[in-house]
């Protein structure tokens, strides 16, 4: 009958104790840190929307909450004023607003209207240069508090440091 099981003790490993620590560290922070973004965009040219929000979806350790306005769950407004209060409403229940900053958002006066609004409620911006590009439009640059490229890391690092210095102010 017997020999020793070759080492088994019945409690669970170092690897599986520490997995399961950081499995809760992480729903913590997301309980916690769910940081509210507004992204302006245009509909006509969403995909750049789409892909920024995928992207960042895609990391476990970041968590959000979207306050854009998406082409498939408008704002149900009868004049340009009432979207307007509208889409101020939005930016004030973000805590930072991330421009995916192609070069339609030029000749966007509604991204512009957006900029003006955040910068009226001194909102962090974080640009993101758009993929594989290094042009931007000057009215995004130039209201700008960090701008980076289309990289996970380099964005959700951006958004962090403008919190914290928008909240150290």
């Amino acid at each position: 009958m017997g020999g020793s099981g070759g080492g088994y003790s019945g409690g669970i490993s170092e690897a599986e104790r520490l997995k399961g620590i950081a499995q809760r560290k992480i729903e913590e922070a997301k309980r916690k840190g769910s940081i509210g973004i507004f992204i302006p965009h245009s509909w006509k040219y969403d995909d750049e929307y789409t892909r920024l929000v995928n992207l960042l979806e895609g990391d476990d350790s970041f968590s959000f909450r979207d306050y854009s306005v998406p082409k498939d769950a408008p704002i149900d407004a009868e004049s340009d004023k009432k979207l307007m209060e509208e889409i101020t409403n939005q930016i004030r229940a973000a805590s930072v607003i991330l421009i995916p900053a192609g070069m339609y958002a030029a000749h966007s006066a509604w991204i512009q209207t957006e900029i003006s609004i955040a910068k009226e409620m001194n909102k962090p911006i974080v640009a993101v240069y758009p993929w594989g590009s290094q042009k931007m439009p000057q009215v995004v640059g130039d209201n700008a508090d960090e701008i980076v490229g289309w990289n996970k890391d380099s964005i959700i690092q951006a958004i962090d440091k403008v919190r914290s210095e928008h909240n150290a102010k």
